[in-house]
């Protein structure tokens, strides 16, 4: 446990933050961080954390969480929030021989995804609480983030990750039938096709046919260059298990994170923070990842 103490170490911060989204440790070990996860977990049975909590009960919860937080000295540059399963979508391999070779990866082919774009800082802190509670036959992997890609519109953002279109199609239902009952109106939700990154290239696969076959498909000769980088990088098969599935609990990773959202709304200028949090601190690192973005960011709101 002596790597534990190592405090200023921010690489070792980084990776126990991390960690503490795939289980709840039985000891704190006198480590500053696992005490204050222990405190977060004590403190969410204070407060009803569903996506239908009031304005201003999520405000007590997230002041009440940033004193908790206030003395910890860690730099926590992460800005998404994944709730996995034990399905590891490999997605570092996928953009690795993306961007070695210019061709799509077979696997993201069968790759969908539901979209969820958001109006403000809030309904992304809703939609997070929401996926801590909705339950998928497959338990897809989903994700909440802000986004920080220069050119890519929309600012706050859920995905569901599905495997196949009909799996898609059944979860975008699902998914729109819970978020009416939630009283939660996203700006847009839709049938997304693997990732933004792809559609520059190959401007095809962007497009989706709920019904018949996709505009385009994988090319056969592919599958030569993907095998010798597999071999060239040592990539594992990409169903070997992660650390496991998310303890969907709020934790220490989680309240850093969405300190940084909120963090994201006032450099861009999303006024609904303030009805969340009255002092939001600075954050130097996501000052200057947004300083050519501004325009169009306050585009999107």
């Amino acid at each position: 446990m002596s790597s534990l103490k190592l405090k200023k170490d921010n690489s070792t911060q980084q990776l126990l933050i991390e960690i503490l989204n795939y289980f709840k440790p039985n000891e704190d070990f006198d480590n500053e961080f696992l005490k204050t996860n222990t405190k977060i977990f004590q403190l969410t049975k204070k407060f009803n954390l569903t996506c239908n909590i009031e304005i201003e009960e999520l405000k007590k919860f997230l002041e009440s969480s940033y004193k908790l937080i206030n003395n910890l000295e860690v730099e926590f540059k992460e800005t998404q929030i994944f709730r996995r399963n034990e399905i590891n979508l490999n997605c570092d391999r996928h953009f690795k021989i993306f961007y070695h070779s210019q061709i799509i990866p077979n696997y993201c082919f069968g790759c969908y995804k539901i979209q969820i774009n958001l109006k403000n800082i809030v309904d992304l802190i809703r939609l997070f609480l929401f996926f801590n509670e909705l339950k998928l036959t497959n338990n897809n992997e989903r994700k909440c983030i802000v986004e920080k890609r220069p050119d890519v519109k929309e600012n706050y953002k859920g995905y569901i990750f599905c495997s196949g279109l009909e799996d898609a199609k059944k979860v975008l239902e699902i998914t729109k039938s819970n978020l009416k009952k939630n009283n939660l109106s996203p700006k847009k939700i839709e049938i997304k096709h693997g990732c933004t990154e792809y559609y520059g290239l190959y401007p095809d696969y962007k497009l989706v046919n709920l019904n018949g076959n996709q505009k385009m498909n994988y090319k056969e000769d592919w599958k030569i260059t993907e095998k010798k980088l597999d071999e060239k990088f040592f990539y594992n098969n990409r169903d070997v298990k992660i650390v496991g599935p998310s303890i969907n609990k709020i934790n220490l990773s989680d309240i850093l994170i969405i300190k940084n959202w909120i963090i994201y709304a006032k450099i861009i200028g999303d006024t609904s923070y303030k009805k969340i949090l009255d002092t939001v601190p600075k954050n130097n690192y996501l000052s200057k990842v947004l300083e050519k973005q501004i325009t169009l960011r306050k585009q999107n709101q």
